[in-house]
């Protein structure tokens, strides 16, 4: 008999074939049928209340607020707040409304609070992400950020901790709040002194607390600039702040950029990645066999077949990236404060025949692309350039007997046939 987690898979993939998951036809969110409550609340005149998000107390979390402030809660309807109450702002979500639709995905408001920034950029875009650390950014960073600017990728940046596993959000005599997220929102180049700046634009979602040196809101070195460069500086305490590429690796850890253009991640010019989506499951006794240190038991972890097909690229991108691996872990937790995330990675190995499910033996080859190292994190990704050929591809937890379930994404340039 068939593991739970293959019979589970099997399933996944005949939705998928039936077209479940399609923008026409989305999957049902805890198995809710919008159609069928907007029916249901026509006919019985009724205004829908979401029983599994109700205007309660549990919705909003646990010690989310005072009680002296949960004493004050009202629920209201959005048309009770406004008098034409839209989701679609000319073009764009409201955030008030988004938030209130995240509030619902994550289990209840409090489950928004804190997390990483990566997350919170992929559950607004659904995108591919990619993370850079500052300490360690190439010459190639500042292009990376300006077409992410210019092609309206979300990015998010975050500033180093004090103690560790202490929140503290302390702030520092240069206006910066420790072990806190910030939103990057623009890229600029100025001319100062007749020498080109590069400046990044960034807010603090608390909407007020801004950096106070070199090309801060007061800056004298704004007096210095062209005239046509003083259209950028904005002199308000709102939150959102310049700061030199210099100063903003100094201070700032990491850069998280999402987007749903695969080429800019990859910085090719090609338009035509294709996208495949596998969800699997690891298993405790079957399929969670954990890493290759111990080649037996990872051969039990989910295999997946992919054939890379030749194809015409642009000139320009024979040197550039392929195939994007994404490896996504889902808990089985209701409320993400709940969720415990595993450390996560992933191998690549060259096929020289087809079998059903490979061997330990075969594992001791060496792979021919991995994950940097296995992360506890909800999101891995890696680009590899590969040539035509036969793949298998072998995602698992770190350890042994870790049941999640995953998703696995492959973005690539030729076209892919996965099994």
């Amino acid at each position: 008999m068939p593991a739970p987690g293959v019979c589970l898979n099997i399933l996944s993939e005949r939705n998928v074939k039936d077209g479940q998951g399609s923008p026409d036809n989305p999957e049902r969110f805890l198995d809710q049928d919008f159609h069928w409550l907007k029916q249901f609340c026509l006919k019985e005149r009724l205004r829908f209340i979401d029983n599994l998000f109700p205007p309660e107390m549990k919705s909003l979390g646990l010690d989310s607020l005072t009680d002296e402030d949960l004493q004050r809660v009202v629920w209201r309807r959005p048309h009770e707040l406004v008098q034409n109450p839209v989701y679609i702002v000319q073009g764009t979500s409201r955030f008030d409304i988004v938030q209130g639709v995240l509030g619902r995905v994550c289990g209840s408001y409090a489950d928004m609070d804190v997390g990483s920034i990566s997350e919170a950029i992929m559950d607004f875009t659904g995108g591919p992400h990619m993370t850079i650390k500052l300490s360690e950014a190439s010459d190639k960073l500042w292009d990376a950020m300006r077409r992410a600017s210019q092609s309206e990728s979300l990015m998010g940046c975050g500033t180093p901790g004090g103690q560790a596993g202490l929140l503290q959000n302390k702030v520092l005599p240069n206006g910066l709040v420790e072990m806190h997220a910030y939103a990057v929102t623009g890229v600029a180049e100025v001319v100062c002194r007749g020498r080109p700046v590069k400046l990044v634009r960034i807010f603090n979602p608390w909407g007020q607390g801004e950096w106070n040196r070199d090309w801060s809101d007061r800056s004298p070195l704004w007096e210095l600039v062209r005239p046509e460069d003083q259209k950028y500086n904005v002199v308000l305490d709102n939150g959102e702040f310049w700061m030199s590429m210099e100063d903003f690796c100094r201070n700032f850890t990491d850069l998280d950029i999402c987007c749903s253009d695969v080429n800019f991640l990859a910085g090719s010019y090609s338009s035509s990645w294709k996208t495949e989506v596998h969800k699997g499951q690891w298993v405790i006794g079957t399929t969670a066999g954990g890493c290759s240190n111990d080649l037996e038991s990872f051969s039990k972890n989910p295999q997946f077949r992919v054939t890379l097909k030749e194809t015409v690229e642009d000139p320009r991108d024979e040197s550039s990236p392929n195939l994007l691996v994404s490896l996504i872990q889902k808990s089985h937790r209701r409320n993400r404060h709940l969720a415990t995330n595993f450390n996560i990675g992933f191998k690549i190995y060259k096929l020289k025949d087809r079998k059903e499910k490979f061997p330990a033996s075969f594992f001791k080859t060496n792979p021919v692309g991995k994950s940097k190292s296995y992360i506890n994190a909800r999101e891995i990704m890696e680009f590899f350039r590969f040539k035509a050929g036969d793949y298998l591809i072998v995602p698992s937890t770190f350890q042994p007997n870790e049941t999640s379930s995953f998703l696995l994404t492959v973005y690539s340039k030729t076209e892919a046939v996965i099994e």
